[in-house]
């Protein structure tokens, strides 16, 4: 059986050959390098513990990911928790009466340092949460929400194409060399081209649309960072620019037949 597992930024398939908590412990401390002995809380992907009773249960449902904790990872879920509590009152408040919640992107952290604010090594999906009892100015508050909204969008994008490549061997494939290495070798970034072409074409036949191509492309970076290229603008244009509706994906659209942009990847 393979479960999905995540700890931190990095999330890995574990194979087991049975379904023990043990054996899942341990095979999760091999995977992610954690010594014998550190002692680790389960998770779902809502926060809700999995003892050992319980984890053959909920190891059978679908499309379950399992958290992973050590004792220092426990402050930094906390403040996950709270960036995410804070995210939450944006959907349910408006937003001229929210207590400040500045969502900080690698962007964000960028800027700030061309600026002198001091040394920033976030990882691509890393945000800070900054929480004052002071009201906004609707300027600002406005500001708070449309930065929300790329992060939201980066989050589907993400999830869809990691969905559309765990839909296929070849795809785990894909996923499999990226958590080993960190890194795509040529002939495996043309297989993922290959099976994302493949999938917008099944949706939308040849002409599929530039935001889809954007879209995908954007899903991609965020899936796999180490491919984001830091030279552009947005950092997925080499896998397709609206621009000049160039890059990797519509590279494939073109040169692909009809058969071959059909065809069922393993």
């Amino acid at each position: 059986m393979l479960l999905k597992v995540r700890r931190g930024g990095s999330k890995k398939y574990v194979k087991l050959d049975e379904v023990h908590f043990s054996d899942f412990i341990r095979a999760v401390q091999q995977k992610f390098l954690i010594a014998e002995n550190t002692m680790l809380k389960v998770t779902d992907e809502q926060g809700i513990e999995v003892d050992e009773d319980v984890f053959p249960e909920v190891a059978t449902v679908q499309d379950i990911c399992f958290v992973i904790y050590t004792d220092y990872d426990l402050p930094l879920a906390e403040s996950s928790k709270n960036m995410d509590d804070c995210s939450n009152l944006t959907e349910s408040v408006d937003c001229s009466n929210l207590t400040e919640c500045v969502i900080l992107t690698t962007c964000d952290l960028t800027n700030l340092q061309q600026h002198g604010e001091g040394p920033f090594s976030p990882s691509c999906t890393d945000t800070l949460s900054v929480s004052t009892s002071s009201s906004l100015s609707s300027d600002t508050s406005d500001a708070g929400c449309e930065r929300i909204q790329p992060m939201r969008e980066s989050t589907r994008a993400r999830n869809m194409v990691e969905q559309v490549l765990t839909s296929k061997p070849a795809g785990l494939t894909v996923i499999k060399e990226y958590d080993d290495t960190g890194s795509l070798k040529d002939s495996t970034r043309r297989l993922m081209v290959n099976i994302i072409v493949a999938h917008m074409c099944e949706k939308e036949g040849r002409g599929v649309s530039k935001a889809t191509k954007e879209f995908h492309a954007l899903g991609i970076v965020s899936l796999f960072p180490s491919l984001k290229d830091p030279y552009s603008t947005k950092g997925y244009e080499h896998f397709y620019d609206i621009q000049s509706n160039k890059g990797f994906l519509e590279w494939r659209l073109k040169t692909a037949t009809p058969i071959q942009t059909h065809v069922n990847i393993p």
